[in-house]
């Protein structure tokens, strides 16, 4: 990726998503301490390609299980829509 995207660069679909991604959140206790200060989503079933091109998600496997969680990038603009 060259630069970095903005709000505007997003779908509204996109933007809810991110706003709705919930802060080291996991239902198993072993994953918590691996996922500790990101944000992550509950399930992306399709689009995953575009948040990838766009880098706003990153996969971590813990202990087995799948995981999608915001990127760095991600985060910034989650702040920046929920400071608004």
């Amino acid at each position: 990726m060259d630069k970095p995207i903005s709000v505007s660069d997003l779908s509204q679909v996109i933007l809810r998503c991110i706003e709705r991604a919930r802060y080291e959140y996991t239902t198993r206790p072993a994953d918590r301490q691996a996922l500790a200060g990101r944000y992550i989503l509950p399930s992306l079933l399709t689009g995953v390609a575009v948040w990838r091109e766009k880098g706003l998600l990153d996969d971590v496997t813990v202990n087995g299980r799948h995981y999608y969680v915001l990127s760095e990038q991600a985060v910034r603009i989650r702040a920046e829509i929920t400071a608004s």
